[in-house]
Parts: C-alpha cells; sequence; structure tokens
C-alpha cells in the first residue's frame, strides 16, 4: 500500500477526480458559448452530477452500496426530496443557433463554477485539517 493511500485515503483521490470532471464540464459549456453563433453546431455537456456518482463509485465501491442520505434524527430532512430543474423559456430573447441557448449555457456556467468552488472548498478544508494533525503530532 502505498504511503499516500495511507495518509490521505480515496478522499484526495476523489477530490481530484470531482476537480478534473468539473472542469471537463466548465471547458464543454465555454466550448458551446463560443460556438453559440456556429451554424449547425450542437450542444455538448457533461452531467457532473452523474460523473461525480460515477467517480465515486469507482474510486469508493462502499459508497455506491449506500442509497445517499440517511435519516439520524426525526429533524433532520427527509432524504426523498426531490428537485425538479429549471426551465429556461425558448422565447428568451436571445438569437439560438441550432440547441445552443446562450442563456443556459451562461447559467450551466454559473452552477459549474459552484460546484467546483465548493469542491475545492472542501478539498482545502481536508488538507488544512491534515495539516494540522501532522503540526500537532510533532
Amino acid at each position: 500500500m502505498e504511503i499516500l493511500n495511507v495518509l490521505f485515503g480515496d478522499r484526495a483521490d476523489l477530490y481530484e477526480e470531482a476537480l478534473s470532471r468539473a472542469s471537463r464540464r466548465q471547458q464543454a459549456l465555454t466550448a458551446n458559448l463560443a460556438n453559440v453563433n456556429t451554424p449547425g453546431y450542437r450542444r455538448r455537456d457533461v452531467d457532473f452530477r452523474v460523473e461525480l456518482q460515477d467517480a465515486s463509485a469507482k474510486l469508493r465501491p462502499s459508497l455506491a452500496a449506500e442509497s445517499g442520505m440517511r435519516r439520524l434524527s426525526a429533524r433532520h430532512m427527509a432524504p426523498d426530496l426531490s428537485i425538479a430543474p429549471g426551465r429556461v423559456p425558448s422565447d428568451t430573447g436571445f438569437e439560438e443557433s441550432g440547441e445552443v441557448n446562450l442563456e443556459t449555457e451562461v447559467t450551466a456556467l454559473a452552477e459549474t463554477q459552484l460546484q467546483y468552488e465548493a469542491v475545492a472548498f472542501m478539498a482545502r478544508k481536508y488538507f488544512t485539517g491534515l495539516k494540522s494533525v501532522i503540526r500537532e503530532g510533532r
């Protein structure tokens, strides 16, 4: 077993994979924005949630077996909450080229940026905690 796996476990790999996949989605969305007026261009996207679930299942098989959130107290929210994605009306005033809608792409890009920042924040907190543990161990 590698020393890094002993120290960091799968969490570092999971953060790396999540950041990489969010970056890939951001690249696809910026390509869509760059080609908004290109005739015949078809929109491309990467579903971050599905990608993250795949990465989690690959890196930590035990997570795939779990059903997700668990309710540990009656005061907690129920785990079966579902949120329907919002829809952008077709008459937004923006020109559409093929399947690319400027407002949809900008919204998805902002969402992806928030997801990237959230994962980066969690990774930073994780490594700050490890750093603190290492310093206290001296």
